[in-house]
């Protein structure tokens, strides 16, 4: 009896001792889980590179995918394409919105706000990593037959950066519509078919998308013509719609004259040792070292050849990551066919500075020797 109980204390005992110890160890192994998932948790937030674009079907976003799809390395480097309003909204979300490292604007934007409330000392702010493509500005429609007969109409806009080309320019040849409302390109076609509409604005890269069901909608549309003026120089490029452009829409047999607002790859300035400054040099390096294969892509915009990555935006700062890279590659620029050159002379001539004269004098070709 004395060794039974004897026995039942040394077990007793020795679940005392053994139970701190089970439950030290499952401590460390939590801790040493939590360790790991906080590393990978960090890892792949460090990696991620946040890229605002603009509507769904607008041409920024389709930017921003044809980025993600050649630059995105996984874990190492994570593209997170974001869907905005374009305009002033993305100029706003890049300076106040988290998640938000870099933003596709127009150049025009820049201008329009850089003087005004919550966008103080906007060049110190932020920096441009490279231009990308001229946006050309389309209105559409079935009621008018040039841009002087908008006044006292109802004029829609697609987009926020839309209304600010629509206002820019009504205000530059003083056109006075009655109304501008905000409308997509299919309920614009159906609101003008229905008498409700006299027209509608849109900023996008040719050919933007959406414009064959907008036509099959009302097939009356019809492209105004935009001629360059002098009064246009401070915000606006010029540029021409072609047959092929929209081939079958619209009624495009030859040359239509419009004109093009500067688009822009933007990111906050942030203070060079700093980690979202580390997250950006790390997207800005892959970027233009890949940017052939996004241009050579079949999925990516045509607009894609027209990216000139030495091409400069006057009175702003490209960013360091930017402008290392350039210095460290030697880009060699093939001449401009002689198809077209006279076009393109005439335009950089007439092109105005603070959008960017470089931007029409688009290689064919870029070879690079890219830096280690």
């Amino acid at each position: 009896m004395f060794y039974a109980t004897r026995l039942v204390v040394f077990v007793m005992l020795l679940a005392l001792t053994a139970g701190p110890s089970r439950t030290q160890a499952q401590a460390r192994r939590q801790v040493t889980a939590a360790s790991a998932e906080a590393q990978f948790r960090q890892q792949i937030n460090g990696n991620t590179i946040g890229i605002l674009g603009g509507i769904m079907n607008g041409t920024f976003m389709r930017f921003v995918d044809d980025i993600a799809k050649v630059v995105d390395d996984g874990d190492n480097l994570r593209v997170l394409p974001i869907v905005g309003k374009g305009g002033a909204q993305n100029l706003r979300d890049l300076l106040y919105l988290k998640g938000v490292d870099l933003a596709i604007i127009s150049a025009q934007s820049l201008v329009e706000f850089k003087n005004q409330k919550g966008y103080h000392n906007l060049p110190e702010r932020i920096c441009y990593v490279t231009l990308l493509h001229p946006e050309e500005l389309h209105i559409f429609t079935d009621k008018v037959g040039s841009i002087q007969e908008l006044s006292g109409k109802t004029v829609a806009f697609d987009g926020t950066g839309s209304k600010l080309a629509a206002e820019t320019l009504f205000a530059s040849l003083g056109v006075q519509p009655r109304q501008m409302v905000a409308f997509n390109l299919l309920d614009a076609a159906d609101k003008m078919k229905r008498g409700d509409l006299d027209a509608v604005v849109r900023i996008g890269g040719k050919p933007i998308s959406g414009v064959d069901k907008m036509y099959a909608a009302n097939k009356d549309l019809k492209l105004l013509e935009v001629r360059y003026t002098d009064a246009m120089v401070e915000n606006f490029l010029p540029t021409f719609f072609a047959k092929e452009d929209y081939p079958g829409l619209f009624g495009l047999d030859e040359r239509l004259d419009t004109v093009a607002v500067g688009v822009v790859l933007i990111a906050y300035n942030w203070r060079l040792e700093s980690e979202r400054a580390r997250r950006v040099e790390k997207f800005t390096k892959a970027f233009f070292g890949k940017l052939p294969d996004i241009v050579n892509s079949k999925s990516s915009h045509p607009k894609w050849r027209d990216v000139n990555l030495q091409a400069q935006l006057p009175n702003w700062k490209r960013c360091a990551a930017a402008g290392a890279w350039l210095s460290a590659a030697k880009l060699e620029n093939s001449p401009v066919s002689a198809d077209g050159a006279g076009d393109r002379r005439r335009a950089v001539r007439a092109a105005p500075s603070g959008v960017g004269q470089e931007r029409l004098r688009q290689p064919l070709k870029q070879k690079a020797k890219l830096p280690e």
